[in-house]
């Protein structure tokens, strides 16, 4: 069984960390890759996930997206995105507005499992009104299309990197056991 929010402490390195923070500095601007996104004032958030291009993320990116397989248990599931992975870059005066993500497939919750790489003032997920404050280094997931949630404004003059892994998970995980 998957609950519904899950935290994890210490999930992945530093170096994992700088490897991905590198790709998205490095990337952001490629309008190929990343699409200026959201009901944010222009400019302020950047998004592979509407992205119509083959996108090699890092190979951390992967790492982390098998991980989170591992750790949650899955045997039936599909990814999001196709591959399941997707990156966002905030910069001050982005927020994300509360809302629920459409349940895509029928029968299926979809899951995502997000890190914040370089964590701004401000940003903060907030979900069913629950504010959670995750660390760099941290883990946050949670049934995006069960959930309410929303990501609180970023201020002060440091951008936010989160990185979003995706997955389509039969709604049997969160009521009963799934082995």
């Amino acid at each position: 069984m998957i609950d519904p929010i899950i935290e994890i402490k210490n999930f992945y390195d530093d170096d994992i960390k700088k490897q991905l923070n590198n790709w998205s500095i490095v990337n952001y601007k490629d309008p190929d890759l990343f699409i200026e996104g959201g009901n944010n004032p222009y400019g302020t958030m950047f998004t592979t996930r509407w992205s119509e291009k083959e996108i090699k993320f890092p190979d951390a990116a992967y790492e982390l997206r098998e991980r989170f397989v591992k750790v949650l248990n899955l045997k039936d599931f599909k990814y999001r995105y196709g591959i399941g992975i997707s990156n966002y870059v905030c910069f001050p005066g982005c927020e994300i507005f509360e809302h629920t993500d459409d349940k895509i497939i029928p029968g299926y919750i979809t899951y995502h499992c997000n890190i914040v790489t370089k964590k701004p003032q401000g940003g903060e997920t907030v979900i069913e009104g629950k504010t959670y404050d995750i660390d760099e280094n941290d883990v946050l997931c949670y049934a995006v299309s069960k959930l309410s949630h929303k990501v609180n404004l970023v201020t002060g003059t440091r951008l936010r990197i989160m990185w979003s892994f995706a997955y389509h998970i039969p709604e049997y995980y969160f009521n009963s056991s799934n082995e």
